[in-house]
C-alpha cells in the first residue's frame, strides 16, 4: 500500500526508476521504504519535510542518484565532471555535493549535506562568488 489516501493496491517496485512522496507521516513512508528494501528494488532516503510537514521519501533504482545523473549529463555533453558545481539542501543531495568539484549547501541544509559541502550559502546571489 502506497499511502491510505493514494492506493490500497500492493505495489511492485522491481521496475522502479525513481519517485518521491512528499508530506506523508513517517509510519506510512517507512512501510514503503521497507518494502522497496525487502524487494531489493532501489535505494530510499526518508527525511523530514520542511515545506509540507511530515516526511518525504525519495526512491530511486539501485545505484541511481543525483550525482549519477550529473555524470550522465556530463558524458553526453562532453563536460568534465571535475568542473561541476552543485548545490543542495537535503539528504538526497549528499552524493552530488560530495562528488562535485565545488559542493555548496544552503544554510538550511540537512546536517548530512552541511558535513560534505565545500561551503554554505544563504542567498542565491552568493553563488556568483563560486562561478
Amino acid at each position: 500500500m502506497l499511502a491510505p489516501t493514494l492506493s490500497r493496491l500492493p505495489m511492485d517496485f522491481t521496475e522502479m526508476v525513481a519517485f518521491s512522496v512528499l508530506g506523508i507521516p513517517y509510519s506510512s513512508l517507512d512501510r514503503i521504504r521497507t518494502t522497496i528494501e525487502l524487494q531489493r528494488a532501489g535505494d530510499c532516503i526518508l527525511t523530514p519535510d520542511r515545506a509540507y510537514g511530515d516526511y518525504n521519501l525519495a526512491a530511486t533504482a539501485r545505484g541511481v542518484s543525483k550525482w549519477t545523473g550529473v555524470v550522465a549529463y556530463c558524458a553526453r555533453y562532453g563536460v568534465d565532471t571535475e568542473r561541476v558545481l552543485a548545490i543542495g539542501d537535503d539528504d538526497n543531495d549528499v552524493s552530488m555535493i560530495d562528488n562535485a568539484c565545488v559542493g555548496l549547501a544552503m544554510t538550511h541544509a540537512s546536517p548530512a549535506v552541511a558535513e560534505v559541502a565545500s561551503a554554505m550559502v544563504d542567498d542565491w546571489t552568493q553563488l556568483l562568488d563560486y562561478l
